[in-house]
């Protein structure tokens, strides 16, 4: 959302929405694309607007896929909802505004008139959302093709042959930029955005396990990799999701896709750009991360972002931290080195100091037993040398017990 000022010097406000069959997305805001009406006042009211004597709750279930967005009220009930959450942002609850959104590239054409009108139907608006007051005066609307967008301020990067792919929850657009330039006779829409996916997978477990499992696990599988289930349920969902990827890359080469010919961009709510060699080495690292150390997705790029901005933070208030944990780690390295050396060594050396120190007094002690003058019938040359070598052994094992005890 931005501001604009008229040549009478009136502010208006100049907000984009996107209209997704799955989420409604402003500049700040992103909220499920479901509706359901009631003629009397709900139980609950969390999320209700009410609008010409009626209530909706905003956010609930999921709104079924239509090509024609104009056939009923629902994306303009949507669209106040999504005005409010952005006034609200801003401490707003009056405006002039001017409406900036999407339709599907091949629709665009046919649908931006009947589109627009549908969002003009009133030149000014009040309702009620989540129990606060608004009023709204609308000044414009311009359509846009979807997906364009995320390239429009970058169009000098896309040298050469481009295709563009914006996956979102009902449908996937695909466009050419040549040389900075979009070719309008290269736009696509397919009817294969992520809820594909989640239908996809919906039937793999009824055919594969006989259950049914809710779309917000299903959904959370989707997004985090994981969510707190059984394993049987999770190597479905995982696989069924992989088999959806796939499909995407078929439908884009149908589309004349060669990743030796052009480069990739994949954008919206079902897209990485694995073209990014950062992206790429991130969405590796996620594909191999510690599954028991990190329950999901979101919890290892939690914890990698607090550790980074940490670490950056301390670096800005000592830009000599890191040198000094790199000496501290290498010092730590030697000593521990040096330490295992002396426990290796230490003990044969005083093991053998001990035993030059004790060999003395075996011989005197053996000696001892014989009177001066001449020897007595000396005993077997066999049975001295075993006495010896018991007595010598004994007195070795007492030094490396004494040594070891260091």
């Amino acid at each position: 959302m931005r501001m604009m000022k008229t040549s009478k010097n009136e502010t208006i406000m100049v907000i984009g929405i996107d209209h997704g069959y799955g989420n409604m997305k402003t500049a700040t805001r992103c909220f499920p694309s479901g509706v359901v009406r009631y003629e009397n006042e709900p139980i609950f009211q969390n999320n209700l607007l009410v609008y010409n004597g009626l209530y909706y709750q905003i956010g609930e279930e999921h709104k079924e896929f239509c090509a024609e967005k104009t056939q009923d009220d629902d994306y303009y009930v949507l669209t106040l909802a999504a005005i409010a959450r952005e006034l609200e942002g801003k401490g707003m609850n009056r405006a002039k505004v001017h409406l900036a959104a999407g339709l599907p590239l091949t629709w665009v054409a046919t649908q931006k008139e009947d589109f627009q009108k549908y969002l003009l139907q009133n030149e000014s608006v009040d309702f009620t959302f989540r129990n606060k007051q608004y009023h709204i005066d609308f000044e414009g609307v311009d359509i846009y093709p979807q997906g364009f967008a995320a390239a429009f301020y970058r169009l000098q990067d896309f040298k050469g042959i481009n295709m563009l792919a914006d996956i979102g929850n009902g449908t996937m657009n695909i466009m050419y930029i040549n040389n900075s330039r979009p070719v309008e006779k290269k736009c696509f829409t397919e009817k294969y955005g992520t809820h594909q996916c989640v239908l996809a997978v919906r039937e793999s477990l009824l055919k594969e396990l006989g259950t049914v499992v809710d779309d917000l696990v299903i959904e959370q599988v989707i997004r985090t990799g994981t969510a707190d289930i059984g394993e049987k349920y999770l190597a479905v969902i995982c696989k069924a999701a992989s088999d959806y990827t796939r499909e995407i890359f078929h439908k884009l080469r149908e589309r004349e896709y060669n990743s030796e010919l052009m480069r990739l961009y994949v954008v919206g709510g079902g897209g990485l750009n694995l073209c990014d060699e950062q992206d790429r080495q991130a969405w590796e690292y996620l594909q191999t991360m510690d599954r028991q150390k990190y329950k999901s997705y979101t919890k290892a790029v939690v914890a990698a972002l607090n550790d980074y901005f940490a670490r950056e933070y301390r670096n800005e208030e000592d830009p000599y931290l890191e040198t000094r944990e790199k000496e501290d780690a290498f010092l730590e390295r030697v000593e521990t080195a040096i330490r295992d050396g002396v426990k290796e060594s230490v003990p044969m050396a005083m093991a053998k100091n001990l035993l030059e120190m004790i060999t003395p007094f075996v011989k005197e002690s053996v000696g001892e037993n014989q009177p001066s003058g001449r020897l007595e019938e000396k005993p077997e040359k066999q049975d001295m040398e075993d006495a010896l070598g018991w007595e010598q052994e004994a007195d070795m094992d007492a030094a490396l017990e004494f040594a070891d005890s260091f």
